[in-house]
Order: structure tokens, then C-alpha cells, then sequence
């Protein structure tokens, strides 16, 4: 018993650290397609007494804690959270398929229902240049360089928003809200990771310019880095990633054993081949692999 009351203790601290984030970061976002972020002066401050659910992936936790501060606000008599859109197929076919997923409804107190997305995504600025490119030839693949904010801007404009206008989803949307008229809206979190050293920030299509901003550098250039002479390094665990480096911050890691040395963030790199998140306290890393952005080599 005496030694799991420490480690609850930090998992409650890193909990209480996602709501502050949810609640007080800046947006990667303020508006895209037209659709603007969730007014979140409708949310409240909530002291937890229970860790979240850290057992899952980031984007599934973030989305228990954000549910938990809508639930918590007066402003709204419903939440629904995860509510997915299935469509028959038309005969001969059989079966049906899965739309796509509302990531919360909420009623409002005067009756009136919001579509709310959520995502949390992080981009390093490569310069590469590919056809695919719309802003200034200058590419944000992800820690996942799978993933890009090329291709999730155009999947939120063109699938996320316009799950409501499906036929199907107007009738899921009857059957739960009593109405097809609800507006769509966003809380879209993230950090833009410039190249370690450049000159200035590169911009990405629709991202806020008061989106938090962090740097990158591959693994082979970090002994040669100002951040090898930092006495305090921290690594930040994925589901810490979205938390702004602050002295909570660093004293949450700090006592779950996450004090680091530049000799262990290259072997954490080397063993596992993919992106690490540091801190010095005040900015944020990536120290990716010297391979990235390149798909890992077999």
C-alpha cells in the first residue's frame, strides 16, 4: 500500500495537468472551413480526486477528459460522447459500415445542440518539397511521419464537418437531439515543432498564429546542441505532450522518474526508432531519428 500511494499521487498530478491544458493551452486551431473552436469560457475549473484512465491511446484519454469538463459545466443539460453513424447498404449489398463518429453532442441549456470534434496533434516542419504541398512547398508530417496536417486538415473539412450533412447521420442526429439543426465545432490542440535553429517560423494552412510553437532536431545532432549543456532535462511522456512546460509540469516528471540524460534520449531513441518529446523547462523537443522524415527502415 505504501508504495502505490506515490504513484497515484503523480498519475492524479498528470491528470490534473490535462484538464489545465484542455482548459487554458492555445489552440493549433481558431477556425478551419468555416468552423470555429468551442467557446471554452463555458467550462469550468475542475480539481480532480481521481487519476484519469492512462491505459489508452492519447486521443481517447484527452477525450475522457475533456467529457469530464463538459459534464461538469452548467452550461450544458447533455452530453453525448463517441456517437457513431452507421448506414445500411443498399441491396444487393449486406451489412452496413460505419460512417464516422461524432465526438460529442451536447445540449445546451436554451435547447440548442453542438457538434464538437476534438483533436490533439503534433507537427514537425520539414521542408521537403512534394506535389502534395499547398503551403509554401514547407510539408508537417507528424512524429508518425505517416501522418501529415495536410491530409487531417482536408479529412476534418471534407469527412469530420460534413458527417452531419449525411443522410444517415441527419437521422441519428433526429433520433438523439430531436433535430437536424446543430452546429459544428472544434477544439483542435497541438504544437508546431520548427527545425532546431531556424531562422524563423515556418506557417502551416489554418493553424493560429498564436499556436504554441516548439523545435525539432534529428538524434545525431543533439550532443552538439545548446541543450547538451541544460543541467534539468525532462522526457515527456505521449500523454503529457500537449501540457505547456511549466514548473508543475516539470515536477510532475520529475517525481515520476523522468529526469533524463542526453545518453538515455539517444538510447530511448535507438531502441524504440521513433520520435521522443523533451523539456528544458521552457520549450519543448522532438529529438527524432536520423532517418526521419523517411518511413523507418526495415
Amino acid at each position: 500500500m505504501s508504495e502505490s500511494k506515490p504513484k497515484n499521487l503523480t498519475l492524479l498530478g498528470q491528470s490534473q495537468l490535462i484538464l489545465d491544458s484542455l482548459l487554458n493551452s492555445q489552440l493549433l486551431v481558431q477556425e478551419i472551413g468555416g468552423i470555429p473552436a468551442f467557446d471554452r469560457d463555458l467550462l469550468n475549473t475542475l480539481t480532480l480526486t481521481h487519476p484519469l484512465k492512462f491505459e489508452q491511446k492519447l486521443g481517447h484519454l484527452y477525450e475522457d477528459a475533456l467529457e469530464l469538463l463538459f459534464r461538469s459545466s452548467i452550461e450544458f443539460k447533455q452530453v453525448c460522447k463517441g456517437v457513431q453513424v452507421i448506414e445500411n447498404l443498399p441491396h444487393p449489398q449486406k451489412g452496413n459500415r460505419t460512417l464516422g463518429e461524432f465526438d460529442y453532442l451536447l445540449q445546451r441549456q436554451d435547447g440548442r445542440w453542438l457538434h464538437v470534434e476534438l483533436a490533439v496533434k503534433f507537427y514537425l516542419g520539414t521542408s521537403t518539397v512534394k506535389a502534395e504541398s499547398t503551403d509554401n512547398s514547407y510539408l508537417w508530417p507528424g512524429p508518425d511521419a505517416r501522418d501529415a496536417w495536410e491530409r487531417k486538415h482536408q479529412h476534418m473539412i471534407n469527412c469530420q464537418f460534413s458527417l452531419a450533412k449525411q443522410s444517415a447521420s441527419q437521422q441519428v442526429l433526429q433520433e438523439i437531439c430531436g433535430t437536424t439543426d446543430i452546429q459544428s465545432q472544434h477544439l483542435i490542440y497541438g504544437c508546431l515543432f520548427d527545425r532546431y535553429n531556424s531562422t524563423e517560423p515556418q506557417t502551416a494552412v489554418d493553424t493560429s498564429p498564436t499556436a504554441h510553437r516548439g523545435y525539432w532536431m534529428h538524434s545525431h545532432e543533439l550532443p552538439n546542441s545548446a541543450l547538451a549543456q541544460q543541467q534539468s532535462l525532462y522526457i515527456i511522456p505521449k500523454q503529457l505532450w500537449p501540457c505547456v512546460p511549466t514548473a508543475e509540469l516539470c515536477q510532475v516528471l520529475k517525481s515520476s522518474n523522468q529526469q533524463t540524460t542526453l545518453a538515455a534520449i539517444q538510447t530511448k531513441i535507438q531502441q524504440q526508432q521513433r520520435c521522443v518529446m523533451i523539456t528544458d523547462g521552457i520549450e519543448r523537443y522532438f529529438i527524432a531519428p536520423n532517418y526521419y522524415p523517411e518511413v523507418k527502415p526495415l
